[in-house]
């Protein structure tokens, strides 16, 4: 679920100009299928060593975009 949301939030940013404030560092240069499936799987094992919630921090950092751009911009994100 969160990553679908964070894939949806994006896609309605891109619909609607505007770029999220994004980090661009990207270590694993993910640019297959199985990169990308391995960088995430990676960064999910991180989390659980230091006893985070990945569904739980991406959803909050959504939350966190949608506060922030909704406060600078005149756009519904949430539907």
């Amino acid at each position: 679920p969160a990553l679908w949301r964070g894939e949806k939030l994006l896609k309605k940013l891109e619909a609607a100009g505007i770029e999220a404030d994004l980090p661009q560092d990207t270590q694993n240069g993910a640019d297959s299928e199985e990169a990308l499936g391995s960088a995430l799987l990676a960064l999910v094992a991180q989390a659980r060593a230091r006893g985070i919630d990945p569904e739980t921090a991406l959803h909050r950092q959504c939350d966190r975009i949608i506060s922030e751009i909704s406060n600078k911009e005149d756009l519904d994100l949430c539907k």
